[in-house]
């Protein structure tokens, strides 16, 4: 959508060697990049193998990374500490920006639940305590093996975010975390200026945070993911593999009239936005340029942009062969159609070859890369060997482009008068999801004598109402539609079986190479199952731009067996590192561990990745909208729900499927939400439309959803109490278990948080009532 009445005011950054946007801009135009190895944070004799395809499990030969430094703040809280790195980023992004008192504020930021060390050591040591009692065995060493972690409940994404933005704000402040892998900063920034733009904020803090793990690194060493000259090299022949890095970063946004009005420094105008889905067709790790392009040319025609507008993209290059010719295979055929393609062509850099790859903080790091280069008038180029950018034109090389220039030397680039400059920035994101900003020149203030281009506004009372036109359970036992609905009307029907097994199988498998399939999540099959039954007979049009958002707390059950697979050595170690365990007990809880899960292989991302579940229910109907991956804790379902209805009333899509899967049933995770031992399996789902178009595309409206003025007097008062039924056994269901009651009871109802976060409600109105 259109957004160019939406300022950045602030930019913040800590990355390896870089700590604020100065640095930031230094590192790109001379610095050198900060790769090494981190014995501290993942030793060798624990993590490391000698080469590629080594007899060792659950090891990598590549062990270098950007591992952020002990700066003074950091030493004094200890290594991997993502809140310190956030709380540092915003404090920089806020730095002279005007909040106002009283006000309103959001933050969004992107978390992976794979990007937190001190997330995977807490699970590790939780995991080993419990399978050591249940073998009675002694597990007194424990809990000085990993000093830093804490406890599970304390380091799950929506409250390491709340606790690292905590003070900063005069006013009601809404925290909200979403993962779409490495495209989660773009998705952050794109929610919150739509929030900014709407008026439901006065400011929004967006962006991502990401700590490197060693089991991240044994995961992309398993797929051959990571360079092994240990050099990244993006957008050239010599590219061979990513390096991760340590990262935070996060930009500031308010309208522009009102930066104006508060004498912030602009930064530049958001001017457009595109997001898009792989859906079917590839593997879900794999890069898709036919999306990628899609997100590309959604977010030129929401600014109103043509390509040959553009005069720069910050691409989102990680530095895989496979990933860099797919990128510059989507940017070859935008460009192919442009007859008004200034000479030599587009001009393509990126910037991870120095930071690294930093997976849900990229995006933003790149929004950065593209502003400063607006205030400095000046594209800073692919200097260096480690790039090797191809000659103006594409001449000369397997990376070779028509209509695409990878500048070796930076590239002047002064402002025009009549004209804004403009920049495309790229981010793309394992689960099929891709994202793409233009950013640009802010509109002139109105002391220039020429006064700001007027933008409709989209605001609640003018938005249509959000139609609820279908709904599905999908549970143990596969129970009937009858049974299903007595369950939620509390006619004293037995609750379904609490898990899947060997007696209750999930309801699909997915079309998967064997090892795949094998490796994938439940929650996966779960959410699939959902999108599969929701978007029945849709319309391929609809399909097209149709929207899923995944709520589901915390990791997932494969991730979580995983780490601590991953961490059997570690375990093990010796030394004034870390004290030993006796033999005995290693040995038995080796043999346990081994015995439940697989070692690590190029499959085992299929199931580790948490956001990969809402690229499956993607993939199973084909959608190729957004795909997002929401963790908001025991309000995940409203965090949810949410997002979907600002899809939708904003027009993003035309469709929106909201699945929400409760947290792995009997997993440290479920625990930590205040789940009971009983907690169970399954997935509930609802598939929503404008009201306006719903009429058309669906034979019945079952609900309405919304704010109260969007819904007029007959909607449910702010102070309904909402309805609090087994959500325990579902951690992160409970509004949409409280939408589906009222669905099955035709009874109004306010959707309200039932933890912490300052999550608005939503109201349901039912035909009728």
């Amino acid at each position: 959508m259109a957004l160019d009445d939406v300022a950045v005011v602030g930019m913040g950054v800590v990355a390896p060697g870089v700590d604020g946007p100065r640095d930031l801009w230094e590192l790109l135009l001379g610095g050198a990049p900060v790769f090494r190895q981190d014995e501290n944070r993942c030793p060798a004799a624990s993590f490391g193998a000698e080469h590629l395809g080594s007899s060792t499990e659950d090891t990598s030969c590549h062990l270098v990374a950007g591992w952020i430094g002990d700066s003074p703040e950091v030493a004094a809280t200890g290594p991997a500490h993502v809140e310190e790195w956030l709380r540092r980023a915003a404090r920089q992004a806020l730095r002279g920006t005007a909040l106002p008192e009283g006000g309103r504020f959001l933050t969004v930021t992107g978390f992976i639940c794979e990007g937190d060390q001190r997330l995977d050591e807490a699970l590790v040591l939780e995991q080993a305590r419990d399978r050591l009692a249940v073998a009675g065995l002694p597990n007194g060493s424990l809990p000085s093996r990993y000093p830093y972690a804490g406890p599970v409940d304390e380091r799950l994404a929506h409250r390491c975010a709340r606790r690292a933005l905590a003070g900063l704000w005069p006013g009601a402040v809404t925290h909200l975390s979403v993962d779409t892998a490495c495209s989660s900063a773009l998705y952050a920034i794109e929610l919150g200026a739509r929030s900014v733009r709407s008026g439901s904020c006065d400011v929004a803090l967006c962006g991502g945070v990401y700590a490197i793990t060693p089991r991240y690194q044994v995961l992309f060493s398993a797929m051959r993911g990571l360079s092994p000259t240990a050099r990244l090299q993006a957008l050239g022949p010599g590219a061979d593999g990513t390096l991760f890095s340590d990262a935070a970063s996060v930009v500031a946004l308010k309208r522009h009239d009102r930066a104006l009005a508060d004498g912030d420094h602009v930064f530049g105008a958001l001017r457009g936005f595109g997001l898009s889905s792989n859906g079917r067709g590839k593997a879900i790790n794999a890069s898709d340029p036919r999306w990628q392009r899609a997100a590309l040319e959604r977010a030129l025609r929401a600014s109103g942009c043509a390509i040959s507008d553009v005069d720069w993209v910050v691409a989102h290059a990680t530095g895989t062969a496979a990933g860099d010719k797919a990128e510059l295979d989507a940017l070859e055929r935008c460009v192919a159609g442009s007859a008004h393609l200034a000479a030599p062509g587009l001009r393509v850099t990126a910037n991870k070859h120095l930071v690294g790859h930093t997976g849900p903080a990229a995006g933003a790091i790149s929004v950065q890369h593209a502003l400063l280069g607006l205030e400095h008038d000046l594209i800073p180029g692919l200097r260096g060997d480690s790039p090797h950018p191809e000659p103006p034109g594409g001449a000369g090389g397997p990376l070779s482009r028509k209509g695409l220039v990878i500048p070796a030397d930076h590239l002047a680039w002064p402002a025009e008068r009549g004209r804004s400059r403009t920049a495309a920035v790229l981010a793309f994101g394992f689960g099929g999801t891709n994202a793409c900003l233009l950013v640009s020149d802010p509109p002139p203030a109105p002391s220039t004598g020429r006064t700001t281009r007027a933008v409709s506004r989209t605001t609640p009372s003018t938005r249509a109402p959000v139609a609820v036109t279908r709904w599905t359970a999908v549970l143990p036992g596969r129970p009937d539609a009858a049974a299903v609905d007595a369950w939620l009307a509390g006619v004293g029907h037995q609750p379904p079986p609490a898990r899947f097994g060997a007696d209750h199988r999930p309801p699909i498998t997915l079309a998967l190479p064997g090892p795949a399939r094998r490796s994938a999540d439940l929650s996966q099959l779960l959410a699939a199952a959902c999108a599969e039954t929701l978007a029945a007979g849709m319309p391929r049009d609809v399909l097209d731009d149709t929207a899923v958002v995944l709520a589901m707390p915390g990791p997932t059950r494969a991730s979580i067996e995983h780490a601590l697979r991953c961490y059997l050595r570690d375990l093990a170690a010796d030394g004034d590192r870390r004290p030993s365990m006796p033999a005995g007990v290693l040995g038995a809880l080796v043999a346990d561990v081994r015995e439940r899960t697989a070692p690590t292989s190029a499959f085992s991302v299929t199931g580790m990745m948490a956001n990969v579940s809402a690229g499956r229910a993607s993939s199973r109907i084909d959608s190729h909208g957004p795909n997002v991956r929401t963790e908001c804790g025991l309000d995940s379902a409203l965090a949810a729900l949410h997002i979907a209805h600002g899809y939708l009333a904003d027009e993003v899509a035309r469709a929106a499927l909201v699945i929400a899967v409760p947290a792995a049933a009997g997993s440290p995770v479920a625990r930590a939400l205040g789940a009971p031992a009983d907690s169970a399996d399954g997935a509930f789902g609802v598939a929503l439309m404008r009201s306006d178009v719903a009429g058309a595309e669906e034979p019945e409206v079952l609900a309405l959803l919304g704010a109260p003025e969007e819904l007029g007097p007959a909607s449910p008062g702010p102070g309904a109490a909402p309805y609090v039924m087994a959500e325990e056994r579902y951690p992160g269901c409970a509004a949409i278990l409280a939408l589906l009651q009222s669905l099955v009871l035709g009874t109004n109802r306010s959707l309200v948080r039932v933890a912490d976060d300052a999550l608005p409600a939503l109201h349901i109105r039912v035909p009728g009532h």
